[in-house]
């Protein structure tokens, strides 16, 4: 898959696809040969604001971020993950929890934080 391809699909759900691309690019080079993506989204991590790309796949949860010379990149295979929830009614916040990790993602549309809430819960029935 490519930036173009995951655009034209409608698959990503942020603002615009080149302020992010970098970190689109490290998300895309992370995706297993037979993984596919089903919604992504710019947003932030945590206290540290770092922006990046949260992606929802058939497998997993994956923030990637590219900033300078930086490279993040966290992983959560969806059988891993205890709970997705949203931050209070007037934060955008999504919150991941899984036997490992717990992550707060912040700066997300939560009209598509939602979204990925149900597709998740869709995708571990």
């Amino acid at each position: 898959m490519t930036q173009e391809e995951l655009d034209k699909q409608g698959l990503f759900k942020g603002k615009s696809i080149r302020v992010c691309k970098k970190s689109i690019g490290v998300m895309l080079e992370s995706l297993l040969p037979t993984e596919n993506v089903i919604i992504a989204i710019n947003c932030n991590i945590g206290s540290t604001n770092t922006p990046g790309v949260l992606t929802l796949t058939d497998k997993r949860l994956i923030f990637t971020s590219k900033v300078l010379f930086t490279v993040v990149r966290h992983d959560f295979p969806l059988k891993n993950i205890t709970s997705l929830s949203l931050g209070s009614a007037f934060s955008n916040k999504l919150i991941i929890d899984s036997f490992s990790l717990s992550m707060t993602i912040t700066a997300i549309d939560r009209k598509v934080a939602q979204d990925i809430i149900n597709q998740f819960h869709s995708l571990t029935l």
